[in-house]
């Protein structure tokens, strides 16, 4: 994964994205994206120094992360599934699940395509064997995009709120880990 700076463009061939967050577990890092329509200045001050809070939840055939960054970011989810990673790119933990997992957090305005905040923070082990077992079982099996839609669908119906979704169906949480400077 390349790098990323405050001020600069996510993408340099792009100055809009949907606001859709987008997440991506490879051998080269953990990436999670958050695309926001005109961050407030309390969005880019939580995701900077906010209390991150993580949850997965897996749903067979694709699997939800989770986060907040508190206060100023409540619950928001994102699907995940390995075989939507880039082509090129190996799904799965890049260090053993017995050590915490570094995660880079990149806010960016959906508007302009600049970058707001960047913030690396680990998984704790606990956290990143699980998220490790799923990636690596849902690789291993063929793609399925109609049972990704409809587990995608099943939770979301069950479960419109991603906060209730969290206390109800998370197979683990986690608040952020040591941050890295």
């Amino acid at each position: 994964m390349r790098s990323v700076a405050v001020g600069q463009l996510y993408d340099p061939h792009r100055r809009h994205w949907a606001p859709v967050p987008i997440v991506r577990i490879t051998h080269a890092g953990i990436h999670l994206a958050l695309m926001i329509a005109s961050p407030t200045d309390a969005e880019v001050e939580a995701v900077r120094s906010g209390v991150p809070r993580f949850a997965w939840i897996d749903a067979e055939n694709v699997a939800l992360l989770a986060w907040s960054f508190d206060p100023g970011i409540p619950w928001n989810d994102a699907p995940y599934s390995p075989h939507l990673e880039q082509a090129g790119d190996v799904p799965g933990i890049g260090t053993s699940a017995r050590h915490p997992a570094v995660v880079t957090v990149v806010l960016v305005d959906a508007d302009t395509g600049l970058v707001r905040a960047v913030r690396h923070t680990t998984w704790p082990c606990e956290f990143t064997a699980v998220v490790a077992e799923s990636v690596t079982r849902m690789a291993a099996a063929a793609p399925d995009m109609n049972a990704m839609d409809s587990a995608m669908a099943e939770l979301y119906i069950a479960y419109p709120d991603t906060a209730e979704l969290v206390a109800m169906k998370a197979n683990a949480t986690c608040t952020g880990g040591q941050l890295i400077a």
